[in-house]
């Protein structure tokens, strides 16, 4: 049985608070707590920097659904709507990968970079004929993310 690269859908909220308790009262979903991701090396819209976003993940198993709270600027930019933002996809070769999406029409949208200069996720703009935005983490990213999304064992 091959694992399925698909991860997670994502959703831009206005306040993640809000949003996960929504989504664990209206639709039973539980959630991590929200906390908060530090991407060190962004180039987006707003130009490259460092940032954070708040994030909060699902725990009933994969794919999951991810709440970003939204930002003034750059790829989690209220701009960009609120509601349905990406979904994301493991790759074990994301400078591959991205080269691949590239050629295939699908434009650049924003991309993270590790410190010694690897990508480690990257977002392509929504394209016909699907509408989606994609984005694209290095499987390195999977352990801590799974770590992250496990029910608590001790409840």
């Amino acid at each position: 049985m091959t694992v399925s690269p698909f991860m997670h859908i994502a959703l831009l909220v206005e306040d993640i608070d809000e949003a996960r308790a929504a989504f664990e009262r209206r639709l039973g979903v539980p959630f991590t707590d929200p906390f908060t991701a530090e991407v060190a090396d962004l180039h987006d819209s707003a130009g490259a920097r460092e940032t954070s976003v708040r994030v909060a993940y699902s725990t009933l198993g994969s794919p999951h659904y991810e709440l970003l709270e939204a930002q003034d600027t750059g790829i989690f930019s209220r701009e960009n709507g609120l509601g349905f933002h990406h979904i994301g996809m493991w790759e074990r070769d994301c400078e591959a990968r991205r080269g691949e999406l590239v050629r295939s029409g699908l434009q650049v949208e924003a991309t993270s970079y590790t410190s010694d200069g690897q990508i480690i996720v990257a977002w392509f703009k929504p394209s016909p004929p699907l509408g989606l935005r994609v984005e694209i983490l290095d499987e390195a990213l999977r352990p801590e993310i799974e770590a992250l999304t496990m029910p608590n064992s001790a409840e």
